[in-house]
């Protein structure tokens, strides 16, 4: 963070101007400012990398969760249409057991109705 770039920042100056203070001070300000400097840009790069690495590691993880996702759908909708196949023959199988149930009935009452019928058009 910002507050810990200054800390290390003042921390690195002062333990440089207590070793180099002794020569010429101007030249040794310079030095270690550039020396200061150095380690700042060193931290921000180190900063930077960690946060590159973070986003690329969690664009991996968003990736593989879109794929785990996919799959599980696909396998959810194989099931489904396996089931609703299942449910198809089911449905189609009382579907024709109901009509022969209807053709026997029909079958054993039509001598029944034809004669009731004829019956009634001759009492007319």
């Amino acid at each position: 963070s910002k507050a810990t770039v200054s800390v290390l920042y003042w921390h690195t100056l002062k333990n440089l101007f207590k070793k180099k203070m002794s020569g010429d001070s101007f030249s040794e300000l310079i030095k270690t400012e550039k020396e200061a400097a150095d380690i700042i840009k060193a931290a921000k790069d180190a900063r930077r990398q960690i946060l590159k690495d973070s986003e690329r590691a969690l664009e991996r993880e968003i990736e593989q969760y879109k794929i785990d996702e996919q799959n599980r759908i696909k396998s959810e909708q194989q099931e489904s249409d396996a089931n609703e196949g299942d449910v198809g023959k089911k449905d189609a199988a009382e579907t024709e057991r109901k009509i022969q149930e209807i053709k026997a009935q029909t079958d054993k009452n039509m001598d029944a109705m034809v004669k009731t019928l004829i019956d009634m058009v001759t009492v007319v």
